[in-house]
């Protein structure tokens, strides 16, 4: 992988003005079926960036 290559996927990810990043896993309904809490997924987003 080229460094600048991994520069620009990084710089679409990251808050070019706070230089952080919010993940949010949700893949693992796959192995576990869906987690307590986050049954109403888009909700839940709203919650979190409010």
């Amino acid at each position: 992988m080229s460094s600048l290559g991994k520069q620009i996927r990084l710089s679409r990810i990251i808050n070019q003005r706070t230089g952080k990043v919010f993940f949010v896993t949700m893949d693992h309904a796959i192995t576990r079926g869906v987690l307590e809490g986050i049954e109403d997924i888009r909700g839940m987003l709203e919650k979190m960036i409010a």
